[in-house]
């Protein structure tokens, strides 16, 4: 597929782009799918990373824990527009908490890249509901800890 969309004109690379895009949610389940849209990802075309972040919104609380979704979603939130970078980060924030999700060892790096690209008024919302979880993540397991060290500094 790499070789497709590179050796194609840009008419060509455009519409397979665009068609990959509208699959994301098959892809990004997939481990090798997932590369397809990580590759058209790092594009950085903005038309097609707005499509791929439009088609994962709405279920980045579950994707954010799989495997191959969660890496896709970490390439989108870093290489997206601001507007679907915030939809994003609101949707991750509207997990009831995030303790399951910075235990787990994909959707911890989900939070880490969340918290990377958020900007005010979300940063100060992950903060303050991180703030309850803080000491049981310092007693936790490698990936709560991880996330500790990083929010104390």
């Amino acid at each position: 597929m790499q070789k497709c969309i590179d050796g194609g004109d840009p008419t060509q690379k455009l519409a397979l782009t665009l068609e990959i895009a509208k699959h994301t949610q098959t892809f990004v389940r997939n481990p090798y799918g997932n590369y397809v849209v990580q590759y058209v990802l790092e594009l950085k075309n903005v038309l097609v990373n707005k499509k791929i972040g439009e088609q994962l919104l709405g279920s980045l609380l579950v994707l954010g824990r799989e495997k191959f979704s969660s890496n896709v979603i970490e390439k989108c939130l870093e290489h997206n527009a601001s507007e679907i970078k915030e939809a994003m980060v609101h949707e991750i924030l509207s997990a009831d908490s995030f303790y399951e999700f910075l235990l787990d060892q994909y959707g911890n790096y989900v939070i880490q890249k969340s918290l990377s690209v958020a900007v005010e008024p979300h940063f100060s919302n992950f903060i303050e509901k991180l703030k309850p979880d803080m000491e049981r993540l310092r007693l936790s397991n490698e990936f709560g800890i991880k996330i500790y060290n990083r929010l104390v500094k």
